[in-house]
């Protein structure tokens, strides 16, 4: 059986202020005490397992054939293990399971990914990497939260292992569904930079996904990474990047129609510029300006789409400069259109905040949430704040914390590399998840907006 946690929420918003450095002052956003969108369900454990790291969160919205709406949400845990949490009843309560798949160099290892498609047969799907990362472990079930007189029941998982690179070169797998066709896309690191999995909508289980390797000449004898991609509501695959040999973060377009292709018209989002590895962590850099600890913080960039407009927005961390040097800052930019250029919208000021993650929230609305781990005073801490738009990313509202401090004390590197939020599409709102170091990254935290 699986374990049931009640939600238990917790925190509240508190007020700071910051100083602003950046490209432009009127485009930073601080932290203010009172949101301008309170959360209707606060900080809440969602899931808990003793002697297990829980970082590196990814969730989904699932609607049954049934048409009941599931949340589910996955984390980074041991080899071997894929541990995710889920609510049947609209976050009243929540269940936790673990997947086992592989052993040794075949285990399942991390960076875990959750999405969810509809039609005939809805299900969830998830990938990880395996151990010799040489591939993913990909999955997937038509029920992942079952619940019967009120007590959680264990879900029947289909699994598959796909190897696809060389050992060693898989990284940062994404997963994500086609708006137009269902078909479920893997997106990562392979053999040549970056690389596309798909499986094709009403394809045979456990049979080859097929396979795209990014061929651009703009990008050959470059060092590339950290990719990651969303789809506008024609099925377009729009993708971000790091460019370490130029210190840019880049875009590409991928058309899936047809027989697929890359459209090689790489664009300039921003300048990246990243932190130094200050701790020994294995030449990752490392979070500026927490006392007495060290964290890695992979600068990863994040997109996503306004279905209405098409248009786009990418946030990711860089090192500030200037009067915030010494701090890492978020930055966001946006594409109106898919044909106008890359503009820069904001920044969050001089306090160290990094992990973004953002989503257009398509509820009829131009709303779009991004949450960042934020550093209020040069502490050992972090805490999860919601930073608004509600005109597609043009402009944003000054962020609001969303749960309670991230205490980093003693960590030695790794807190994992990233956190969630995803569109909670019968509530016409969205919902954010993270890991929570209390203790050692045993505890999932997460909270619902309005």
């Amino acid at each position: 059986m699986g374990r049931k946690i009640l939600a238990a929420a917790c925190g509240a918003l508190l007020h700071l202020s910051c100083d602003a450095d950046g490209p432009s002052d009127s485009s930073v956003r601080e932290i203010v005490g009172t949101s301008r969108e309170a959360l209707t369900i606060g900080q809440t454990t969602i899931n808990a397992v003793a002697g297990q790291v829980l970082t590196e969160t990814s969730a989904t919205a699932f609607r049954t054939a049934g048409g009941a709406w599931q949340r589910v949400n996955a984390s980074n845990s041991g080899a071997g293990r894929f541990d995710y949490s889920c609510t049947a009843d609209n976050y009243a309560s929540w269940c936790s399971h673990t997947l086992f798949m592989g052993a040794g160099n075949t285990a399942a290892l991390g960076d875990v990914g959750l999405v969810s498609n509809g039609g005939a047969t809805p299900r969830t799907y998830g990938v990880t990497m395996t151990s010799a990362r040489d591939g993913y472990w990909f999955f997937r079930t038509t029920n992942p939260c079952p619940v019967s007189g009120g007590s959680c029941q264990n879900s029947s998982w289909e699994t598959s292992r796909h190897t696809v690179a060389s050992p060693t070169l898989v990284d940062l797998p994404q997963i994500l569904a086609s708006p137009t066709t269902g078909d479920i896309w893997i997106v990562s690191r392979g053999n040549t930079g970056m690389l596309l999995a798909k499986h094709s909508y009403g394809q045979a289980w456990n049979t080859n996904l097929t396979l795209y390797s990014n061929p651009c000449a703009g990008l050959v004898g470059k060092s590339t990474d950290r990719f990651r991609a969303a789809f506008d509501s024609n099925g377009q695959m729009h993708i971000v990047f790091v460019n370490y040999t130029d210190g840019i973060v880049q875009y590409e377009q991928f058309a899936p129609s047809g027989g697929g292709a890359f459209l090689c018209g790489l664009e300039t989002v921003g300048p990246v510029n990243l932190p130094p590895d200050a701790c020994g962590c294995g030449g990752v850099p490392t979070i500026p300006d927490l006392t007495n600890t060290c964290v890695r913080s992979l600068t990863i960039p994040n997109i996503t789409v306004d279905m209405t407009a098409n248009s786009m927005v990418v946030s990711y961390e860089t090192n500030a400069g200037g009067a915030c040097s010494g701090h890492t800052e978020t930055r966001v930019y946006r594409k109106a259109t898919i044909g106008s250029p890359w503009s820069y919208r904001m920044h969050t000021g001089c306090h160290t905040s990094v992990m973004p993650a953002v989503a257009s929230i398509n509820d009829g609305t131009s709303n779009v949430h991004m949450m960042t781990l934020y550093n209020p005073s040069g502490t050992g801490n972090l805490r999860p704040v919601n930073w608004t738009s509600v005109d597609g990313g043009a402009t944003w509202n000054n962020g609001t914390y969303i749960g309670n401090s991230i205490t980093f004390a003693g960590v030695n590197c790794y807190a994992g590399d990233y956190v969630s939020i995803v569109q909670d599409p019968p509530n016409a709102s969205y919902f954010f998840t993270w890991g929570q170091n209390t203790p050692n990254w045993t505890i999932q935290g997460a909270v619902r907006g309005k």
